[in-house]
Parts: C-alpha cells; structure tokens; sequence
C-alpha cells in the first residue's frame, strides 16, 4: 500500500496491510508496528523521525549514498553493520561529460535533440532564484525563462520556493510529455520518475557527483 500525503487510506486499511511504501507521511499516521523498516534516503530523516516507527523488535536498513557525519561515526567504529551495494539494480548506460562555459552552444544543441527527438531534458541549478550574491551562480528561474524562449511552452520549473501544488504540477507536465524540459534545484533528487528521460545537465552543483 502506497501512503503519502495525498493517500487517504484508513487507519484501518494500513494497520491491515502487510507492506507499507511511502514518504515522511508515514510519521504522521497510525500504521501499527513494523517488523522491519527500510529508510531510503537515510540522511533526509533526523535520528528521531527514523526511531519514531520503530518498536524493540523492529530491524532497521538504512540507505544512503551520501551519510551524515553521524552514521559515518558509527560505521567507522563499528556500531552499525554496513553492506555496500556495488551494482546497480537496473542495467543503465550513462554518458558523462564536463562542459565548460565556452561550449554552452554545443549543450544547448544537445537539448535541443533530445526534445526533437521526443524524450525529456532535466536542468539542475545550485540556488532557486536570483540574488543579491555576487557569485555568478545560474538560478533556476532564470534558466527556465531562457530556455522559454527557445522552447515556448515546454518548460517546466521545480524548487523550494514553489507551493507544493505547483511543483506537483511541473513533474506532472514533465513525466506527461506537457513539457518536454524541466528545470529545478537539488529538490528534484528526491526519487522521481521521469519516462524518456535522455539527458540530464547539473549547472555548477559542488559536492555532487
């Protein structure tokens, strides 16, 4: 049974069912008491939010990429059994490049083939909108309306700073085919699905890899 925010299954109906999936909403219902929890995402959740759904006889897998110091602590000194993952589930061919600043015609041919071409374009940006910083960093209301121009109608944008209805609506449009681009900041890396998905392009986003 998938629960989120939008779910509105009965307490009831969760309590009764044998397999939960679901967002932080889960924190928020009555779901009953699990044998085992696995957290994707470790490090979104704080040490409180993970413990909250657990009993004394829970098992707990915590998965994560990317850690916080904490849990890094406890693995290097042995609190936690670690399992590393050194292959991905689904076979998947990835092309990476590094594009420097002179060559933003040839990225922007790029996009537009894979438009042409029927699939989705994803543009991560480091910040949600301009500032009064002066560090040349590219925000995603800004690249959203230049690429506007160029693709009139196929644009979507999603960021903190957007309700949750409207981000909502941008990945619809997006894994729809309303919009054929999608530009964001970093909220876009929490699991999402987009079909026809052919390239990607992260702007300047340090740490991330």
């Amino acid at each position: 049974m998938l629960v989120n925010g939008n779910s509105g299954h009965t307490t009831a109906q969760m309590m009764q069912s044998k397999l939960l999936i679901g967002t932080s909403a889960l924190l928020f219902r009555e779901v009953g008491e699990f044998s085992l929890i696995i957290v994707d995402e470790q490090q979104k959740l704080s040490s409180t939010q993970r413990s909250k759904l657990c009993t004394g006889e829970t098992s707990v897998i915590e998965v994560s990429a990317t850690p916080i110091p904490r849990s890094m602590a406890l693995a290097e000194f042995g609190a936690v059994r670690i399992e590393c993952i050194t292959q991905c589930h689904a076979i998947k061919t990835i092309d990476t490049r590094i594009m420097e600043k002179h060559q933003a015609r040839e990225l922007m041919q790029m996009v537009y083939r894979t438009v042409n071409a029927g699939a989705k374009v994803l543009v991560v940006c480091p910040k949600r909108e301009a500032d009064d910083k002066d560090d040349d960093l590219p925000d995603a209301e800004t690249i959203a309306m230049q690429l506007e121009q160029f693709f009139p109608g196929k644009v979507s944008v999603a960021h903190a700073g957007l309700s949750e209805e409207g981000n909502a609506k941008a990945l619809n449009d997006i894994s729809s085919g309303i919009t054929s681009i999608i530009v964001s900041t970093v909220v876009i890396e929490v699991g999402i699905t987009i079909p026809k998905l052919e390239l990607a392009t992260f702007i300047m986003l340090n740490g991330l890899a």
